[in-house]
């Protein structure tokens, strides 16, 4: 049993340097060789004009498809949900708490 204690250090020491250096292998092959990071191309045209809040770009159109019906029927639910009085999670279990505490 002394003798496989004694192996332990040696043991994890070789493990440990081996997973660093298959590592620092992984590293350098996931870098990669074009050294110009890659910018995105401007989506906005500067117009020129400056506002104390920051420059003015004009934005291309934006394509929205929505159905109305279902739209009407969110709009009507929030409306509902605002409406009602705010309640508990458990407030219909309350009384029931309140008796067998009683």
């Amino acid at each position: 049993m002394n003798r496989n204690v004694r192996h332990v250090p040696r043991t994890l020491a070789a493990l440990t340097f081996a997973s660093t250096i298959a590592l620092a292998a992984l590293g350098i092959a996931g870098v990669s060789a074009d050294p110009a990071p890659r910018t995105r191309p401007l989506v906005g045209d500067f117009t020129g004009e400056v506002l104390p809040q920051g420059p003015v770009y004009r934005l291309p159109p934006v394509l929205v498809v929505a159905d109305r019906s279902v739209e009407l029927a969110r709009i009507e639910r929030e409306e509902r949900a605002a409406a009602r009085p705010l309640e508990c999670a458990f407030a219909a279990t309350w009384p029931h708490i309140a008796e067998e505490v009683a």
